[in-house]
């Protein structure tokens, strides 16, 4: 959509999340070295700005995204990636370099999550069943959640989020989200809800769902205005809307928490392919079974 959208513009070197080894460091950096396995930050600072040089790094007019949107800064679909070192990040032998790939998605998730007063009484419900989707649900779970429901239409993706050992998913295609949710929470609405789906619909799903005096964050990209809203609802429950991107340190945080929890992510990897397979399965077109596909380069 980001091409169709004239966001980005060829040539550029796609690959967004990525984890690895350090094959070698410049002279002043000392907190990694050769041999280390490493995750690192989705975009790409000057590094000398006046922000740059404050370490507001994520505020640097020439910021670059990688391997996305213009300006783009070169993928990670290559046996060699280059990023300053003030965007590198060493983690625990305890996380596999499957398992770090998904510290982007899930820092995205966390953006969201960190803003959130969740407690043990808390009822926090996720809608949609992407990675981060899944990865939100897990972090709420980890934040101490005293229920958590997964909403979605696909059946198989639900299925697979029952490995994050939250309380439960609900599929939207066969009932109504929220006189299921009350069924399941006894009749309680959420307190949180975080829109992961990106469509434009459930918006007004998550205003339903939602508390007197609940949060809402939405998470995902809806790409055009949204019509028929209603506004007065979120009003008369002075509901709080905030909106997620990412942010600088975000990514460490989650590896921090990966390296201490079990989250229970093994449902999101749902294919891990070689780097010579990836044309073939960029061009598929049914993602039904396809949560967060791994590609090994090397």
């Amino acid at each position: 959509s980001f091409v169709e959208n004239g966001q980005v513009t060829y040539p550029i070197r796609i690959g967004h999340e990525w984890s690895g080894i350090v094959e070698a460091v410049g002279k002043d950096v000392n907190h990694v070295k050769p041999g280390d396995s490493v995750v690192g930050d989705n975009g790409v600072s000057c590094g000398h700005c006046s922000l740059c040089l404050a370490g507001r790094y994520y505020e640097c007019e020439q910021l670059k995204c990688v391997g996305t949107i213009d300006p783009c800064y070169p993928g990670t679909f290559a046996e060699y990636f280059i990023v300053p070192k003030w965007h590198v990040y060493k983690i625990a032998d305890s996380i596999s370099l499957q398992n770090a790939a998904l510290c982007e998605p899930l820092s995205v998730s966390y953006g969201g999550i960190r803003k959130m007063n969740i407690n043990y009484d808390s009822i926090v419900a996720v809608i949609g069943t992407g990675c981060i989707g899944m990865g939100a649900a897990a972090l709420a779970k980890q934040k101490g959640a005293g229920q958590v429901y997964l909403i979605g239409r696909n059946s198989y993706k639900l299925e697979r989020a029952k490995q994050l050992e939250i309380t439960g998913v609900i599929d939207s295609s066969k009932t109504n989200p929220k006189d299921e949710l009350l069924r399941l929470t006894g009749g309680r609405y959420a307190d949180f809800v975080i829109e992961c789906s990106g469509n434009p619909k459930t918006i007004s799903q998550s205003i339903s769902l939602a508390a007197v005096r609940g949060t809402i964050a939405l998470v995902g990209f809806y790409e055009k205005p949204i019509d028929g809203l209603n506004i007065d609802s979120l009003v008369l429950k002075e509901l709080k809307l905030f909106g997620v991107v990412g942010e600088y340190g975000n990514i460490e945080a989650v590896s921090k928490i990966m390296a201490e929890n079990d989250l229970h992510l093994g449902g999101i990897i749902t294919d891990v392919i070689t780097f010579d397979e990836l044309d073939d399965a960029l061009k598929e077109e049914d993602h039904s079974r396809i949560i967060k596909t791994m590609v090994k380069i090397i």
